[in-house]
């Protein structure tokens, strides 16, 4: 494991994302970020940009999708065009 995967969390590689931002080791970061997605298909990723409020926030849109899909639909096929299906089919 490299100093750039700190760890592994059930199976789920911690990617430092702070060499990439500073310059300092952007290929690792991207070797370490591919290797994740390769063999678990997810990665976490620390010390990254994106502020805790737009985090907190993609969450709650993807509670209220999942929870109320058939109130969203006729919103989400308006907005996405017909041929865009954003939900599963029964």
């Amino acid at each position: 494991m490299s100093n750039i995967t700190l760890k592994t969390e059930s199976g789920i590689h911690v990617v430092d994302f702070k060499p990439f931002m500073d310059g300092t080791d952007k290929q690792a970061v991207a070797d370490a970020i591919l290797t994740s997605f390769k063999n678990v298909g997810f990665v976490y990723l620390v010390n990254h940009p994106v502020p805790k409020e737009k985090i907190d926030s993609m969450f709650e849109w993807v509670g209220l999708f999942t929870h109320n899909q058939e109130f969203l639909r006729p919103i989400l096929h308006s907005q996405r065009g017909s041929s865009t299906c954003l939900w599963k089919r029964k």
